[in-house]
């Protein structure tokens, strides 16, 4: 009876939704790695790596964690707020980011210099942005159980990664950057459309009054 219960219920179907997407885009990240692999030498994949592992130590602090307490906060109201307030953390890390690479380029600071990701580093900044921005969105969305409507967002992520990458193997390991860029854009953008369609920008404007008032 309890079994019945839990496989009927809205929650196991909303689990099921999202494992089975995460399932698919598994296998087509698979897919795509096999091609990848034949397409791009080593040494390319070493370069998005180190890429990827810089914006994700950034990407730790660039919501100030606030997009964590959208999922588990009390009112509708504070959850909104919590949303604005995880974009103005955000601007701050991405001009805090603009001005620590500028240092590094126009001091030529030793910093991975003589390795290909040197010249990446003003691609972090977009990337920050896709990738935070994409969590935040996903937390509001897994907030309103919108689990349906974010299912599909894993595979065209995926997807979209695979492809750019396939196409600009020609570019080496730039190839697989604009491919890392094309993925996180398409899930920002798309989620993005989710959210907006349905609640216009100014309600989640916040009052730093509030803020100042607490």
């Amino acid at each position: 009876m309890i079994l019945n219960r839990f496989f009927k219920s809205d929650f196991s179907k909303d689990v099921a939704v999202l494992a089975s997407s995460s399932f698919i885009a598994q296998g087509v990240n698979f897919v795509f790695s096999i091609f990848l692999a034949r397409l791009y030498a080593p040494d390319n994949f070493g370069s998005i790596s180190v890429f990827l592992t810089l914006v994700g130590f950034i990407a730790v602090v660039s919501a100030g964690k606030f997009d964590v307490a959208i999922v588990s906060a009390r009112e509708d109201d504070d959850v909104k707020k919590l949303f604005s307030l995880s974009f103005y953390v955000l601007l701050l890390i991405v001009v805090l980011c603009f001005i620590a690479i500028c240092i590094i380029y126009i001091f030529d600071l030793d910093f991975y210099k003589g390795e290909q990701v040197h010249s990446w580093f003003f691609f972090i900044i977009p990337s920050l942005i896709y990738l935070t921005g994409t969590q935040v969105f996903w937390m509001y969305n897994v907030r309103i159980k919108n689990f349906k409507k974010i299912a599909f967002i894993r595979i065209a992520e995926t997807l979209t990664n695979g492809v750019v990458s396939v196409i600009l193997f020609g570019m080496a390991a730039v190839g697989l950057l604009l491919g890392a860029l094309a993925g996180q854009a398409i899930s920002f953008f798309l989620l993005a459309i989710i959210i907006f369609k349905a609640n216009p920008v100014n309600t989640f404007r916040f009052d730093w009054k509030v803020l100042k008032g607490t």
